[in-house]
Parts: structure tokens; sequence; C-alpha cells
């Protein structure tokens, strides 16, 4: 067990560590100048520097922070539209890097979507940075949108002609026929619901 210390930390993130539902909290401690882990079952006292407040229930406290953060607001967007967005991912990742203008398309999707206000680009760019949906992935995630409701199928479906048209020269053709496969089953989903 290390010593008693009072540290200044920056936190990062935290995960479930061991068996013992503990959790660890990764952050940057300014006393060390360096990124630390600490595990919330070995502090002995947390003060909010912002406002002073102590808490007493560190993983809870730091998982609402975290859900109220602009990173948190865009991951549970993304968990909640997960099929929808692998789907508009893989078709701007067709050919290639996502462009702004593509991120652009997608961030708007989410907006509107899950009624988030206004992502930060950054984070979300960061978070779609290692999205690289395989085509099987795409299909999995096409054959799931599909079955959304009717309203939840032509968002997509709008979403997936607004990023067609985000591009600034013709779609290759992987895009091209990214984007048909898209539609198409999309449509007929949407034919066959009616």
């Amino acid at each position: 067990m290390g010593q008693e210390s009072r540290r200044a930390i920056r936190t990062k993130r935290i995960v479930p560590w061991g068996v013992d539902v503990d959790m660890a909290i990764e952050a940057h401690c300014y006393a060390r100048g360096a990124h630390r882990t600490f595990l919330a079952s070995r502090i002995i006292e947390f003060v909010n520097a912002g406002t002073g407040e102590v808490v007493d229930n560190i993983p809870a406290y730091l998982m609402e922070a975290y859900r109220q953060s602009p990173r948190g607001t865009i991951e549970a967007a993304l968990d909640a539209l997960h099929p929808q967005v692998t789907v508009l991912v893989a078709i701007a990742r067709a050919s290639g890097a996502m462009s702004p203008r593509e991120r652009s398309c997608i961030r708007s999707f989410i907006e509107t979507t899950e009624n988030t206000g206004l992502l930060d680009d950054d984070v979300l760019k960061e978070a779609l940075r290692y999205e690289e949906p395989n085509t099987r992935a795409f299909r999995a995630a096409l054959n799931r949108a599909a079955t959304l409701p009717d309203q939840q199928r032509a968002a997509l479906l709008d979403a997936v002609d607004q990023l067609a048209a985000a591009r600034k020269s013709k779609p290759d053709e992987i895009t091209a026929a990214t984007v048909a496969m898209a539609r198409r089953q999309l449509e007929k989903s949407r034919s066959a619901g009616q």
C-alpha cells in the first residue's frame, strides 16, 4: 500500500478494477506531472476542486460527471444509434478517410435524432477515429437498421442522401455501391412495412 498523500488530479476516465467491483481512476496527476491510476477504494477524501464539494460516492460522482461531459454525451448517442452510425461511417469511409463535411452530416444526424444539442466536433472526430466498419459489420448494421420503425429508417435514408451529397466530387464506385446498397435495403424495408 502506498503512502498517504494529497493530490490534485484531472480525471481522464474510470474503469472497473478487479473482481471486487473497485473502480480505477485514470488521471493526470499534477503533483507528479504524469498519468497515474488511483483506486477509488483507497481514496480517503475526494474533493471537487471547482466547487469544494466533498464527494462520498466517488465512482458514481465521476460516472455522472462523465455522462454530462461532451465525450459522455457523444458516447451515449453513439451507443443509442449504433446501427445507424455504423452505416453512415461505413459510407463515409468507403473509399478512404472521412472528410469534415461527411463528419458534419453524421454529427447533424446524431444531434437531430438524439436531441443532444450541439456536439463538439473535435470530440466526435476522436470518438469516430477508430470506427472503420468492414463489409460484414456494415451489412449487419444495415440489417439491424432495416428493422427500425419507419420514421427512424426515413431519417437514416435522409442522412445517407446528405452524406452522398457532401462529397465535393462525384462518388467513386465503392462509395456509390455502398450508398446504393444502403438505400436499397432501407427502402425495401420501408415498402415491406407499408
